[in-house]
């Protein structure tokens, strides 16, 4: 696989789990406030992670970027000082 298929598999799934996340814990948030029946309250969080969908790819690119600088990874097997 090229790494810039890899790339956007990886940021793909991220931005994915990102989502989910959010999804959940606006759910969560919407049946601990409003007391809504269960389909209304994936449908009425679902509208605050689609807004958020532009931050969450940018979210990821930051995550990705920081990922491939080589001051915050160490090589496998480098001797910790």
């Amino acid at each position: 696989m090229s790494l810039p298929v890899r790339h956007h598999l990886i940021r793909g799934a991220l931005v994915a789990f990102l989502a989910a996340d959010l999804l959940g814990l606006a759910a969560l948030l919407y049946d601990q406030l409003f007391s809504v029946e269960a389909p209304y309250i994936w449908v009425l969080s679902a509208v605050p992670v689609v807004a958020a969908l532009p931050l969450l790819v940018r979210l990821a690119d930051y995550v990705m970027l920081l990922a491939r600088d080589d001051a915050m990874v160490r090589f496998p097997g480098e001797k910790i000082p």
